[in-house]
């Protein structure tokens, strides 16, 4: 074998070796680091009340309400035909 081949045999099975580990490592997970991740993210959260205070009124009704998307030519035999 010629050094071109041995330098290009020795890349693919590294790449096919580091491939592998990814591999692994996907369908293998840590159990701990899952653990210590969703106990930190339950310690995050807020209790949600139920109760709305006038802030909250204010930014609801400076929303606006836009309708409903135009149903006409749904279902057509040629979608980007002119509608007629």
């Amino acid at each position: 074998m010629k050094r071109k081949d041995i330098i290009t045999v020795v890349i693919a099975v590294a790449v096919i070796l580091v491939a592998g580990y990814f591999v692994y490592i996907m369908l293998f997970p840590s159990t701990k680091a899952t653990a210590v991740t969703s106990k930190t993210t339950v310690e995050k959260t807020e209790k949600v009340t139920g109760n709305i205070n006038q802030e909250t009124l204010n930014k609801i009704s400076a929303l606006k309400d836009y309708g409903e998307a135009n149903l006409d030519n749904v279902g057509r035999v040629d979608p980007f035909a002119p509608i007629q």
